[in-house]
């Protein structure tokens, strides 16, 4: 199809991408050259991002790998008795906990794995790149009364996702004084951000 399109507008290109994910169920558009000069390559000296998994979760340079994980969402709701904020709707202590617990276990894996190939072992060990996701959203929000379209679904992801976040940061953290920093540490793009 790229030869038919080469001609065309780009809105012509962009309504074909669009009529393609819909027809595939794929809605995932990727711009490699925004990988690369983002966070997506952590350590550039690797090489380029060429890639990603097959679910898109994840960039890989030449030889990555990583460790998914993913915590189910609808099994850290608690209840509301409506006459609150609902903000303890979810149990955050415990998915502080569960977080916390999950990276970890995806940290061990890296070490556990049997890679096919040395510079497979070499880029795993090395960068120890780890993806840790979620499921169970739409659960979670059906047990909050929350419409899945909605401007409050809106809101509670970006809680969500930002406190997953902010709690997998510090998991990562805690690993590395426990643990040293990842070996190519000092070949990353975090190496000036954080404290050793």
């Amino acid at each position: 199809k790229y030869g038919q399109l080469k001609h065309h507008c780009a809105h012509e290109v962009w309504d074909e991408i669009c009529k393609s994910a819909w027809k595939t169920g794929d809605p995932g558009l990727w711009f490699i050259d925004r990988v690369n000069s983002g966070k997506g390559n952590a350590v550039p000296s690797i090489g380029p991002i060429e890639s990603c998994n097959p679910c898109g979760e994840q960039e890989l340079p030449p030889n990555g790998v990583c460790t998914l994980g993913s915590i189910n969402l609808g099994n850290f709701y608690i209840g509301c008795d409506h006459h609150s904020s609902c903000i303890d709707m979810i149990d955050w202590k415990r998915l502080a906990s569960v977080v916390h617990t999950t990276v970890r276990f995806l940290d061990n894996t890296i070490d556990v794995n049997h890679y096919p190939i040395e510079a497979i072992d070499r880029v795993a060990k090395g960068e120890r790149r780890i993806g840790l996701g979620v499921m169970g959203w739409h659960d979670l929000l059906i047990q909050m009364e929350v419409k899945y379209d909605s401007e409050a679904a809106i809101d509670w992801a970006g809680k969500v996702m930002r406190f997953i976040q902010d709690e997998a940061d510090k998991a990562s953290r805690g690993l590395a004084e426990e643990r040293g920093e990842f070996p190519f540490f000092e070949d990353s793009i975090y190496k000036d951000c954080c404290p050793s």
